[in-house]
């Protein structure tokens, strides 16, 4: 299998190289699971770690909640990366975990132009060009 050149291929998936240091604009929403109405909705932001905290009042069993990134203050990793720009959080007591903190999935955008690094990094997943072992 050969991947397009690593110039103009985007891996399309958290890799360890992935930066930090860009702040996040969040969306927590809650739908009704019957029928997805919108019941309410908070944005947040992270801090320059990629850490956020959006405070959550009440139990929401019935409900489905997500938090999504809506957009990023880097200009040069600001599109959207669909599969990786929201994450479902359970917001209940009812489900045996006994602490109030939940943890989302991570949450990212596409950077415009891949950086120096990633044909190394293509290599250590084993899907550089060099590589036919599929």
């Amino acid at each position: 299998m050969r991947t397009p050149p690593t110039s103009s291929w985007k891996a399309r998936f958290i890799v360890t190289i992935a930066e930090l240091g860009l702040k996040l604009g969040l969306q927590n929403t809650y739908q009704d699971r019957e029928g997805g109405h919108l019941i309410y909705s908070i944005e947040g932001v992270t801090d320059r770690t990629g850490t956020y905290q959006i405070p959550v009042e009440g139990d929401h069993e019935n409900e489905i909640c997500e938090v999504m990134a809506i957009n990023s203050t880097d200009p040069n990793c600001n599109e959207i990366f669909h599969g990786r720009n929201r994450a479902r959080i359970l917001l209940t007591t009812n489900n045996g975990i006994i602490s109030d903190k939940r943890f989302a999935n991570p949450l990212a955008f596409l950077k415009k132009d891949p950086l120096p690094v990633c044909a190394e990094v293509l290599k250590e997943y084993k899907l550089d060009d060099d590589d036919d072992d599929f």
